[in-house]
């Protein structure tokens, strides 16, 4: 597969990582079921999360906190518009709309979609004109799909001679391999290309010139914006990319007040591992500070505006040469990254308050109320 191949599931097996809680933290079988049934009454969490987020070594009095799949899912829904969510999902879309706040966001070079434009891109309406495109290069360009997450589909091409691609890894690939990669996302949403980022020279030096991102966690609350929570995420390994969910890759939490960066984890579950290091470059991860991390958060608390009807919004921000970059906000998804990476739940007096003042400003009419009530029974909300 020329592009990046779909992230691989966690790698959990209950069974196994039961036997190996037990014999590796000493958690008894009769702990872990026990365990489960004070998070379970807590928090309506799986087994599987359990053992996810490594709860064996958590007090139960810490499980009310936590949020599984079906909890956030209850606070989006409670705290954002559904109707809105594809404006922001949409990376096209998403680029206009930073485009017009006057936001840095990465280039789109070119759009390949039988009839999506983007203002001052290449539309490419073929396979045929996306061939043409990539063999006509003169420099570096990124491709992904228009809809997609972990990094999925995509590409960062750094010349064509002929029929050869050449990618950011030295591999050379077949444009047409790449073209028939495209083509089903061309059929439906859409692909494009944009510009080629550089990471910021601090961050070069700890990943070994890879980009890494900063997810910022940010509330919309009452007209005011604020970057509740910051983790950053950074490749390893194999990975040119820096999403979590592919394995190797490291998670490591920043003080929100300063940009202090905390020890990174790598894994989940059984197998989560404590770094104060990068593994590839030995670079110090533990105690370092964010580069422009002042810059990096004002410029998401004004972003966040963009989607109004988003209350709740995790941006992606690139630590580039050129300043901080935004690259996608997600307004749905979950806090699997952040709670792993601080080692808490995330749902604590505070983040309940603004649930519940964001329940008290949901008009009764846009809800669902068999979901509604679903929703706050997850969240012990009244």
């Amino acid at each position: 597969m020329a592009l990046a191949k779909n992230a691989d599931s966690y790698d959990l097996d209950p069974m196994r990582d039961m036997k190996t809680a037990q014999e590796k933290f000493g958690a008894s079988l009769t702990k872990q079921v026990m365990d489960f049934l004070a998070l379970r009454s807590a928090s309506g969490m799986r087994f599987e999360e359990y053992l996810y987020f490594a709860l064996f070594n958590q007090p139960r009095s810490a499980y009310g906190a936590y949020m599984g799949d079906d909890r956030a899912r209850a606070a989006f829904y409670i705290a954002n518009d559904l109707v809105d969510w594809n404006s922001a999902e949409d990376k096209v879309n998403f680029a206009g709309a930073l485009a017009s706040a006057g936001l840095p966001t990465p280039a789109i070079l070119a759009v390949a979609h039988p009839d999506r434009d983007a203002v001052g891109a290449e539309a490419l309406r073929s396979t045929e004109a996306i061939r043409d495109y990539i063999q006509s290069l003169k420099g570096p360009v990124f491709g992904k799909p228009v809809i997609a997450s972990h990094g999925d589909g995509s590409i960062n091409i750094q010349s064509c001679s002929g029929d050869l691609a050449t990618t950011d890894t030295g591999d050379a690939v077949s444009v047409d391999d790449i073209v028939d990669d495209i083509r089903p996302y061309f059929e439906k949403e859409g692909y494009l290309f944009q510009e080629v980022l550089r990471p910021h020279a601090g961050i070069a030096a700890m990943t070994g010139g890879r980009i890494a991102t900063a997810r910022m966690f940010a509330l919309l609350d009452d007209g005011a914006a604020t970057v509740r929570d910051v983790v950053l995420r950074l490749p390893a390994g194999e990975n040119r990319v820096d999403n979590f969910r592919r394995a190797g890759n490291l998670a490591a939490p920043v003080n929100v007040e300063n940009g202090v960066i905390g020890n990174a984890c790598r894994g989940v579950g059984v197998a989560i591992e404590s770094l104060a290091q990068h593994p590839d470059t030995n670079a110090p991860i533990e105690g370092a500070v964010l580069p422009e991390f002042a810059e990096a958060k004002a410029l998401v608390e004004k972003a966040v505006s963009v989607f109004p009807k988003q209350h709740i919004q995790s941006w992606d921000v690139a630590l580039t040469d050129a300043g901080p970059v935004l690259l996608e906000v997600n307004p749905g998804g979950n806090f699997n990254i952040l709670q792993l990476a601080t080692g808490r739940g995330a749902y604590d007096p505070e983040f309940r308050a603004f649930l519940e003042r964001r329940l008290a400003a949901r008009p009764d009419a846009d809800a669902n109320p068999k979901a509604l009530k679903e929703a706050k029974k997850l969240l012990k909300l009244k």
